[in-house]
């Protein structure tokens, strides 16, 4: 009887793709993952901080606030909480806080395609 040869993983180790790196769910297209930003005037009331403690909580953001979902779904996050926080404008925040240009645009798209909606719902289940 032939033995198979072993194959050791390390699930820990970096995935690498096209030269990019995927932190946390999303694929960053080869840009270094990033720092921790301090808090915009705007995320930086006890509000917001609970609302971006439940996102974290749910996994939707790391520790450093960074989103660990896809682009859309956190557009979809930014949207909701924006609007629990009555923040004007509503992208400026959020799109300094994560390196993510243009949140209304990946909301929109996000919106056309129906396979978000149960994450929207989810957001807006668990914002209080």
């Amino acid at each position: 009887m032939d033995e198979k040869p072993q194959t050791t993983i390390n699930f820990n180790a970096p995935i690498y793709n096209n030269g990019g790196t995927i932190t946390g769910d999303v694929y960053n297209n080869g840009k270094p993952a990033p720092q921790p930003k301090a808090l915009s005037e705007a995320l930086d009331t006890e509000e917001a901080h609970s609302l971006l403690d439940i996102a974290r909580q749910k996994g939707w953001v790391d520790d450093n606030l960074q989103p660990r979902v896809s682009q859309p779904k956190a557009a979809i996050l930014a949207s909701v909480i924006a609007d629990e926080l009555g923040l004007s404008p509503r992208w400026t925040a959020f799109e300094e806080l994560w390196a993510i240009d243009d949140l209304a645009t990946k909301l929109t798209k996000a919106q056309d395609c129906h396979y978000y909606s149960s994450f929207l719902k989810e957001v807006e289940e668990a914002m209080p």
